[in-house]
């Protein structure tokens, strides 16, 4: 990607299509917006090459000046 709005506001399985780790990650995205939880997880990563990286992430909810549940924070 050249520019960031071509990332802002999608999901990883859009970014990295057919990806297991992206699918994971939206699945950990709608979780916290469902439960309103934070969570930490180790998410492993394969590189086309074969190798393996564990990302520690970390998500908390986001919210309006309402108290509304508007996305998710993630490191």
């Amino acid at each position: 990607f050249k520019h960031m709005h071509e990332i802002i506001g999608k999901k990883m399985s859009e970014i990295a299509p057919n990806n297991a780790e992206g699918t994971r990650n939206d699945a950990l995205h709608e979780r916290v917006m469902k439960t309103q939880e934070a969570l930490e997880v180790e998410i492993p990563y394969h590189y086309p090459d074969g190798r393996k990286v564990d990302f520690l992430v970390r998500k908390r909810p986001l919210y309006n000046k309402k108290g509304d549940v508007i996305g998710v924070a993630s490191i």
